[in-house]
């Protein structure tokens, strides 16, 4: 990094030059502001959408019927994918979980 120091012509010494001096002061509303920011609410928080509240609704409806079943085959009578029946089904509070990760089935609490 190149750097020239400014001189005076006459005497070869570096010159001082003094800047003006600049408070730099926080305004309080912008303060306040990031204080009341909203706070990220938490998965069970949340409110539930239209669409899901009528996925819930079918599923419950799938399950009444068929019984014991696993997410792919709720995900393909409610038309969504696996990952998002899965999502669905542990958010339910009225569903039963039975078997591992791999062989699991879901039914209703009795």
């Amino acid at each position: 990094m190149n750097t020239e120091k400014a001189t005076d012509a006459k005497s070869r010494k570096p010159k001082i030059v003094l800047l003006p001096f600049v408070e730099k002061t926080v305004d309080k509303k912008q303060s306040i502001k990031t204080v009341d920011k909203k706070q990220s609410t938490k998965n069970a928080d949340k409110r539930l959408s239209e669409k899901t509240l009528h996925h819930i609704e079918r599923i419950i409806e799938y399950l009444r019927v068929h019984g014991d079943s696993t997410a792919n085959e709720v995900a393909e009578y409610i038309g969504v994918s696996s990952s998002r029946a899965k999502t669905i089904l542990r958010e339910m509070e009225n569903i039963e979980k039975l078997g591992s990760n791999k062989n699991r089935t879901y039914r209703l609490k009795q």
